[in-house]
């Protein structure tokens, strides 16, 4: 039997913005908070060991859905991520800056000394962002056990 389980949520990071104003172009300002509104991993799992394996992480895993990128008009930005433990969420907050080219953005944080880049495309009011290894998990088949990393889709919406 094949046996899934999260072990690490916390090794990437992810962002999102907020804002009220559109420009002259239909692209809503990154200025504001945005709030993480879909997780989907690129397999289904059982983080939760309810029995029913899903590639939505949000429902499957919980705490996610409270994470935000909250974007400032000077380049920078704070990401608070929220990660499921074992009976309660856990707080990350980071401050980072981005680079806006249109509708791409390039947003970097520095945790322990290393600098990590993630890109987003916004498309009106949603960013969106796909991250390569965004997690591990074990899977158990037949008594042996071996991680395998896991993709994921991330997408924040203007709050």
């Amino acid at each position: 039997m094949k046996k899934i389980m999260i072990l690490a949520a916390a090794a990437v990071f992810s962002f999102g913005c907020s804002g009220n104003d559109d420009n002259a172009s239909g692209t809503t300002s990154i200025d504001g908070t945005w709030k993480l509104t879909a997780l989907t991993s690129s397999q289904p799992t059982d983080a939760n060991e309810d029995g029913v394996a899903t590639t939505d992480l949000i429902a499957e895993a919980g705490c996610f859905d409270q994470t935000t990128l909250v974007f400032a008009s000077n380049n920078t930005f704070v990401y608070n991520l929220m990660m499921p433990g074992t009976t309660t969420c856990f707080p990350f907050t980071a401050n980072g800056t981005y680079v806006a080219s249109g509708n791409n953005i390039a947003a970097t944080i520095t945790v322990e000394g290393e600098a990590d880049t993630q890109n987003f495309v916004q498309s009106g009011n949603t960013l969106t962002a796909t991250v390569p290894d965004f997690y591990e998990i074990e899977v158990t088949v037949g008594g042996e056990t071996t991680y395998e990393s896991i993709d994921a889709v991330l997408v924040f919406t203007k709050q």
